[in-house]
């Protein structure tokens, strides 16, 4: 088995979760253990476009306040390229595993996959 092929099987079921539901702070404080081995806050298309700032307001509350992963792999989901760069200069950011792209066309991969 390559280390690619182990990745990929360790994630197990994965769970998309948007980044305000109102159960993720318990998960990131510890009070209540993740419904799944890895779990990816969505701030794509889990949130109305009203809601987004209040998302990554969400996200970087949890992220400071955070004392460990509490059994699951955490993902951030970003609405775009540019959001993922704002995000990953979060403080604390280190502390999930990495972002899922979201929807994107085939002329929009090579600017994700540098």
């Amino acid at each position: 088995m390559t280390s690619d092929e182990f990745e990929a099987s360790y994630l197990g079921a994965t769970l998309y979760m948007p980044v305000i539901h109102p159960r993720v702070p318990a998960f990131f404080a510890g009070e209540t253990p993740f419904p799944a081995p890895s779990v990816v806050l969505c701030l794509e298309d889990a949130l109305g476009e009203s809601d987004v700032a209040r998302g990554v307001a969400a996200l970087r509350a949890m992220l400071a306040g955070r004392a460990g992963a509490h059994g699951a792999r955490l993902y951030v989901r970003p609405r775009s390229l540019d959001m993922a760069w704002r995000l990953a200069d979060l403080p604390g950011i280190g502390q999930v595993e990495g972002f899922v792209a979201p929807k994107i066309g085939v002329d929009a991969v090579a600017p994700w996959m540098a």
